[in-house]
């Protein structure tokens, strides 16, 4: 009876680790890290006795107690992880930039002048500068919460495009070595040749979702750095209407001004123009966060932060 319970516990066991790894192999960046480790041995054993895996035989079973080879292939993997393929991808990314600029720009074209901030949203910066000066608790748990998601984010983003580049390495190296080793046959070709006139049809596939991938982990803009706070929001959109109708008022009069004086062609048009260039770089200088915001208007839902007893929160410079 103790004997079953042992086998039915070792069992389980079995199952669970079996599980765990199944869900591992299922996660898209652990299958891209096992497909070059799977590939990487194939090159040895080319290298080594002249044949890949496809053609492994009994014989080659003596390979894996080779403390000799083993040993040496495992440094080179992890000297070729570490080392060799980021510096490659550093290259190889720097390269695809310049090739995609000269000829295919709007691939890599940025579409920061499409942007325009979601109602509800502010500037992650804004939202900072506004816990700060209110010294609320919550708000600086949520503000790093946002940074910790956004880093997350980020590292996966930069991770998935690492490990496809990685992996179309491999696949290429692979293939190449496969046709510099006389009778040998790589596990690439060994797939083309099951996938038969198929190949080159699985091959382009490949390489357009692989170019997706890489376009949307290299060569796309950030998503906005923004956290969801619609009251702090509206006062900054109400501010920032306040301080663009100020400007309009301001250059209006200063259009009128200038035009009542009569200014005429030549160097009269040059001393018109010095105004209109002054006030368009006090315009520029207003920055769109207007980040002094009155903290007790936001929360009574009054916008225009000008109750008795307020107090301002400046933007820190």
């Amino acid at each position: 009876m103790a004997k079953d319970d042992a086998n039915k516990a070792g069992s389980a066991a079995v199952i669970e680790k079996g599980l765990g790894v199944l869900e591992r192999v299922w996660d898209a960046h652990w299958a891209l890290r096992l497909a070059c480790a799977i590939l990487f041995l194939d090159m040895a054993m080319m290298l080594r006795v002249g044949r890949g895996l496809r053609q492994w035989t009994v014989e080659d079973k003596a390979l894996l107690s080779d403390v000799g080879w083993v040993a040496p292939l495992i440094v080179a993997f992890s000297f070729t992880v570490a080392i060799v393929i980021p510096l490659v991808l550093i290259v190889l990314r720097q390269v695809s930039a310049l090739v995609l600029e000269w000829f295919l720009p709007f691939l890599t074209k940025s579409s920061e002048l499409r942007y325009r901030r979601p109602l509800g949203y502010v500037p992650a910066g804004e939202f900072y500068n506004f816990a700060l000066c209110g010294k609320d608790d919550f708000l600086f748990r949520m503000y790093e919460a946002h940074e910790r998601k956004k880093k997350t984010e980020q590292q996966a983003r930069e991770r998935a495009g690492e490990l496809t580049a990685a992996t179309l390495l491999a696949v290429l190296t692979n293939w190449l070595l496969a046709q510099w080793t006389p009778g040998s046959i790589g596990l690439i070709g060994a797939i083309a040749d099951a996938l038969a006139d198929w190949a080159s049809v699985v091959a382009v596939a490949a390489l357009l979702y692989s170019g997706s991938v890489l376009k949307w982990a290299w060569f796309s803009d950030a998503s906005p750095n923004l956290i969801y706070y619609p009251s702090l929001d509206q006062s900054l959109r109400d501010r920032k209407e306040r301080t663009e109708g100020f400007l309009d008022n301001k250059l209006s009069d200063l259009e009128s001004a200038v035009g009542g004086h009569g200014y005429g062609s030549g160097g009269d048009q040059l001393v018109r123009q010095r105004h209109f260039d002054a006030i368009t770089v006090l315009a520029q200088n207003v920055k769109p966060g207007f980040g002094h915001v009155a903290r007790s208007a936001l929360r009574d839902h009054d916008h225009f932060g000008h109750q008795a007893g307020q107090v301002i929160c400046e933007k820190p410079a």
